[in-house]
């Protein structure tokens, strides 16, 4: 490869990840609401909790930086406030967005 190949690559590269950082993109780069999907059945009280290395437990431990984003959202937020979703916390031991943590 020459020089001027490479420089123009990294370039490119160096380039969209400064449009997306600067466009608060890294967030929402991996911000998946439909990965919380598999914790929705966890909220009856009649299922059995989900174990810490479930579908459920492994995807929200994965979204945990994009919870206040989705608790931010007015169709997500009331889902976050209801006991289904502080079961699914304790036994995948998360801390749930409130306003105190998001702000």
């Amino acid at each position: 490869m020459n020089v001027p190949y490479v420089y123009g690559i990294a370039m490119i590269l160096f380039g969209t990840l400064l449009l997306v950082k600067t466009q608060g993109g890294i967030t929402s780069l991996y911000c998946d609401i439909e990965k919380l999907i598999p914790c929705l059945q966890y909220g009856d009280p009649a299922v059995r909790p989900p174990s810490r290395d479930s579908e459920c437990c492994i995807n929200i431990r994965e979204q945990e930086p994009c919870l206040c984003m989705f608790w931010r959202d007015p169709e997500f937020q009331e889902e976050f406030d209801t006991p289904g979703a502080l079961r699914v916390a304790r036994f995948c031991r998360i801390t749930l967005p409130n306003a105190a943590i998001c702000g």
